[in-house]
């Protein structure tokens, strides 16, 4: 018993030392979404039902997909230690080690010819190969890790189903459970289905018929879809986004994460899926720069007449006749390459565009393919045997060479892998650490710009500000369909006395975005800075022409304040609250106007609705009390 634990043990000891330099890291990247920023996380497992509501807004905490069993493990992490990044990077790594673990179990009973040695080596290298930092140092991608953890029980519980005598129909539905579990931890779940039907091709019995053999697998796959289309259903899913278009606020524009997001049809997709294919095998069989980001122009559309696309298609080529070649055999070979194949197929945008034109964390299930493909392959040419249930390896002298080549693989690995988790530190480091690699990326100059100017506000300097202006302007620059890249520009601008160039940059916008309503808003507030008061309620006329949203109103009514015209500023102000303010500084204006026109009883019930958003507002208080005073 305790030898058979013994590897089990090595392998988890591997993971904590390979990313124990993470256990002191903070939140990073897009943790915000399920943690930092998600009031549903924050609440722990105080009500678990929550996760299961599907809900998609402008919110940071709702640009996620529906993940409920990956929220509930984020949850879990503040019931164990309230909120400290601390604990959420240990659980990844034990989570880590627990799917490689379970790699080594499932490739044991998969192919058992092939001896534990075969197992140790591929789990050995998936454990290190330094594509999976993004997956573990970043606790948000946990949902990758529980993924392919559930993935990777419904394809042992599989095996047990076709080979097991007894109990087998208990093992097929936990197939089918382990499948939903994977699901409802990332859409890519849906994947293991494929996986499991190339288990049931792979795997001969005459215990179970053909019927019986393929029929759980396209079960599960009739259950994910179930699922899909009920929780998009009126009955669960709350949209809020064509609220937003609505009302002139919001366009989302995915291109700067995905330029396929332009493409007219599948005849442009095509070229970039070998161009992504390919980029992925470079990636993984040389992963030196590693990036978080691969958004426009890092990644831009290609054609069929890009070099890279070309050598793409023919290399693919000669993989589908190697395929065809070896499908009768059923070898370990074919298993890995379309075990890679299969998995990362929802990443390539034929069925549906992502929101990323590609990334690393798209890698971490295809990536076992990818090396059960590689170890069979280098054994094949080595003619090598890494069976040591066999033969020892120190008595196979090609095994032994074929043995020390993975042996450095696995070193090199190792250290890279070591280095890369510090790049994960936290934002600061994650960006600096990528910003050279990425300074052809919009998405990145822009975060990175947002990162500096909050740090600035702790301790500003004059080189700070070059530096921030620097990477807003790059992030437009790149690409200008990024309105808040432009807003924020105009702003940084304005806040550091360069008024009419933030001027210019409001103008820009307002032309590029025309019929959104911020650009309008900020020439507004440029006017309004100048004490331009007619040009700045000119401006916020446009605004309300294409929208209700009460802050229109609001700056109406400072402008109309501002000339004087109280009993306007008053109308405005009442006109917009019917639109259902929810800021308190709106309330605040309502009272300041009503005082100003000495109606005391409409400013209290003003002043009494702004304490009911902000019950403890120091300003508010104040006034009721004085206006209690002075009747």
């Amino acid at each position: 018993m305790l030898k058979k634990a013994r590897i089990y043990i090595i392998i988890c000891v591997v993971a904590l030392i390979q990313y124990g330099n993470t256990f002191e890291h903070d939140y990073a990247w897009d943790d915000a979404i399920v943690i930092t920023q998600n009031e549903r996380v924050q609440k722990g497992l105080s009500n678990p039902s929550e996760f299961f509501q599907s809900i998609k807004s402008n919110e940071i905490q709702h640009r996620y997909g529906y993940r409920p069993i990956s929220l509930l493990s984020f949850a879990l992490d503040i019931e164990l230690s309230e909120m400290t990044p601390k604990t959420g990077h240990v659980m990844n790594v034990l989570y880590y080690a627990l799917l490689c673990c379970l790699i080594f179990y499932f490739l044991k009973g998969m192919f058992p010819e092939k001896g534990a040695l075969f197992a140790i080596i591929i789990v050995g290298l998936f454990l290190i190969h330094p594509v999976h930092t993004e997956v573990v140092a970043n606790i948000k991608s946990r949902d990758e890790i529980l993924t392919m953890i559930f993935g990777v029980f419904s394809m042992i519980f599989f095996l047990n189903f076709l080979e097991k005598e007894k109990r087998n129909y208990l093992f097929g539905a936990l197939t089918i459970l382990a499948l939903v579990l994977s699901f409802l931890s990332k859409e890519n779940g849906i994947t293991f289905v494929g996986i499991l039907l190339l288990i049931a091709y792979f795997k001969s019995t005459e215990r179970i018929n053909t019927y019986m053999k393929y029929g759980v697998p396209i079960f599960g796959g009739v259950v994910l879809v179930a699922i899909r289309m009920y929780v998009y259903s009126d009955s669960i899913f709350e949209n809020s986004t064509t609220e937003l278009l609505e009302t002139y606020q919001y366009r989302e524009d995915g291109f700067l994460g995905n330029p396929l997001r332009d493409a007219t049809g599948l005849l442009q997709i095509i070229p970039n899926v070998f161009n992504i294919l390919i980029k992925n095998l470079g990636l993984l069989i040389f992963p030196i720069t590693l990036v978080h980001d691969y958004g426009f122009s890092h990644s831009t559309m290609v054609s069929w007449a890009d070099p890279l696309v070309i050598a793409s298609v023919v290399f693919h080529f000669i993989l589908i006749y190697m395929v065809i070649r070896e499908f009768k055999k059923k070898s370990v070979l074919l298993f890995g390459i379309l075990f890679y194949f299969i998995t990362i197929s929802i990443f390539l945008h034929i069925i549906q565009v992502g929101p990323d034109y590609m990334a690393e964390r798209f890698l971490f299930i295809p990536s076992l393919g990818f090396l059960i493909a590689i170890v069979a392959l280098i054994e094949r040419i080595t003619k090598a045997s890494f069976n040591s249930d066999a033969e020892p390896i120190w008595k196979n002298g090609k095994a032994k060479g074929a043995f020390v080549i993975l042996g450095i693989f696995f070193l090199l690995g190792f250290v890279k892998t070591t280095n890369r988790n510090k790049a994960w530190e936290n934002n600061t480091t994650l960006f600096e650490s990528d910003i050279a690699a990425l300074d052809d990326c919009a998405r990145t100059n822009f975060n990175y710009a947002v990162l500096l100017h909050d740090e600035y506000h702790k301790n500003p300097t004059k080189s700070k500000q070059e530096k921030i202006l620097y990477h807003y302007q790059r992030a437009v620059d790149i690409s200008d369909r990024s309105l808040t890249s432009m807003l924020l520009l105009g702003k940084a601008y304005m806040e550091f006395g360069y008024e009419e160039k933030g001027k210019k940059v409001f103008e820009q916008a307002v032309v590029t975005h025309e019929g959104l309503v911020a650009p309008l808003m900020m020439m507004g507030q440029y006017y309004l800075s100048q004490e331009q008061f007619e040009e700045s309620l000119e401006w916020y006329e446009k605004a309300r022409e294409l929208t209700n949203l009460p802050s229109t109103f609001h700056w109406k009514a400072v402008c109309y304040l501002k000339l004087n015209e109280i009993d306007k500023a008053v109308a405005s102000i009442e006109e917009g609250e019917l639109y259902n303010p929810q800021e308190v500084g709106y309330f605040k204006l309502m009272a300041d106007l009503y005082l100003a026109q000495k109606s005391y009883d409409k400013a209290r019930i003003a002043i009494q609705k702004g304490l009911e958003i902000a019950p403890n507002d120091a300003q508010l208080v104040e006034k009721l009390n004085q206006l209690n005073n002075q009747l």
